[in-house]
């Protein structure tokens, strides 16, 4: 553990390890619903986890090539990109992504399906192809 940054209303315990920094904050069930959310979406959206691999994708070029991600710093924070991302898939035609289906799948449902679904009629994506 580096440190303990203890604020007000949020504790934040900063780690590193092997040149990987890590945050984890305690108490705070605001994390835990917006970790949920995503996973959610990832869910709707389907494909082999094409919103979470696109979301990781995008953090790592904000992070080391644009060099605009750390809230701490100014810039943009994890949670507004993940906002963005879920409105670009928002506008993407019903084609590529299958809206207004509702989605109540487990991750144990999902795990014993096995294959990633693909919805009828909607189009294969990559990351690289969401923009």
């Amino acid at each position: 553990v580096d440190k303990l940054v203890q604020a007000p209303d949020v504790q934040v315990l900063k780690l590193e390890a092997n040149g990987m920094h890590v945050d984890l904050s305690i108490n705070q069930m605001g994390g835990a619903a917006t970790s949920s959310f995503l996973h959610d979406i990832d869910a709707c959206i389907g494909q082999g986890h094409l919103f979470k691999s696109t979301l990781l994708l995008l953090k790592a070029w904000c992070s080391y090539e644009a060099h605009i991600l750390g809230s701490d710093n100014g810039y943009l924070g994890t949670y507004a990109l993940s906002v963005m991302l879920v409105a670009v898939f928002n506008g993407l035609p019903d084609q590529v992504i299958k809206k207004g289906v509702p989605c109540s799948r487990t991750a144990a449902e999902e795990a014993k399906k096995g294959a990633p679904e693909v919805a009828e009629n909607t189009v294969p994506l990559t990351p690289l192809k969401v923009f």
